[in-house]
This record gives C-alpha cells, structure tokens and sequence, in this order.
C-alpha cells in the first residue's frame, strides 16, 4: 500500500521551493525502511551505552572486595575487559555480556559469595535514557 500526499504550495523560483500541486508519494517499503533504520539506530546506541556503563561500574578500583549488593571491584582489569557487544536479527538486537563466568558468579552471587552486580545497574542506568536513542537524528 503506497502513501500519497499532496503538497500545495506557492511556488517559487528558490531552490527546494514547492511548486503549485506538487505531489510527493511515499512508498510503504521505504517507510519501513527508514522507521527499521532509526530503531537499528536506536538499539545500537543503547546496546553501546549499556557496555560502556557495565565497563564503567566495574572499573571502580579498592584493595579488598566491593561490597555486597555493590559492583565488582576492578583488580586485573581483565574481567571488564571482557565486557562487549553483539547483535543479531540484523541489527534489531543488542545483547551485552561477557564469556567470562565470572561475570555470572558475581551477576548473582554464589552460595559462597554474595552477589555484586554490574550488568543489571548498567542497563537500569541505560533504560532511563533510552527514550533519547530513539529520537537522534542518523
């Protein structure tokens, strides 16, 4: 199903000015094309700040273990290291981790350790914002 839209204008002699009757149509696959362009966007923006935000909150640095319930403290360096990115479904997904299962052990705890989250707080750090991925220009 096409869009058409009719453009009344006045007409002109300047570039880009509308002329009397113009019709401009929009394609329904172009417009799916775009609106799937500006959510890939969006999705790619967040999926980013997400894993920036989890590097973030690990980087934090101490002589002893953080706290329960805090973020993991940053000690080689190479867990947060180990914190990325990927998609899938062309674009239309974002999925921060990290292959480290240390990430999972301290994610949730262990029965011998408490938890202390990082990938959790990233993304409720993240969703607030995310509204604003969604409405930059690409």
């Amino acid at each position: 199903m096409a869009i058409t839209t009719s453009l009344k204008g006045r007409g002109g002699t300047k570039p880009g000015a509308f002329h009397k009757d113009e019709v401009i149509r929009w394609d329904d696959k172009l417009i799916l094309g775009l609106t799937e362009a500006a959510v890939k966007h969006g999705i790619k923006a967040a999926t980013l700040a997400v894993e920036q935000e989890a590097q973030r909150l690990v980087g934090g640095t101490g002589d002893q273990s953080s706290p329960p319930g805090q973020p993991p403290h940053l000690v080689t360096g190479e867990f947060a290291g180990s914190i990325s990115h990927e998609f899938e479904d062309e674009g239309l997904t974002g999925i921060v981790g990290t292959n480290d299962p240390v990430g999972r052990w301290l994610e949730f705890g262990t029965s011998k350790m408490a938890a202390r989250p990082w990938l959790r707080p990233a993304l409720e750090g993240v969703i607030s914002r995310a509204e604003q991925f969604f409405n930059s220009k690409f």
